[in-house]
C-alpha cells in the first residue's frame, strides 16, 4: 500500500481530534506507535483493517484509499 493510506487516516484522525492513542484503542492495537508507523507509511495494513479504520474514523473505506476526497457521512432515514 503507498503512503496515502497513512495520510488519509492521520488526516480524518486530526479532523475528528482523536490521539494516536485513541485510534490504537478503538483498531485493538496496543500503542500509539502502531499507528503512527501506519500514518508514515512504514506499516502496510490488510483491506480488513482498512474498513476497521474506517468504521473507526467515521468514513469509508474508498476515502482511507485515497480514492475520493470527500467523506462519505451515512444518513437514514425512516419515514413512518
Amino acid at each position: 500500500m503507498s503512503n496515502t493510506v497513512g495520510k488519509q487516516i492521520k488526516k480524518r484522525r486530526k479532523e475528528l481530534s482523536i490521539s494516536q492513542l485513541q485510534l490504537a484503542e478503538l483498531c485493538g492495537y496496543k500503542t500509539k506507535g502502531s499507528i503512527s508507523r501506519i500514518e508514515k507509511g512504514e506499516t502496510d495494513i490488510t483491506q480488513d483493517q482498512v474498513i476497521l479504520f474506517a468504521n473507526a474514523l467515521r468514513t469509508s473505506p474508498s476515502y482511507i484509499m485515497g480514492w475520493v476526497d470527500i467523506v462519505f457521512i451515512c444518513l437514514i432515514v425512516i419515514f413512518a
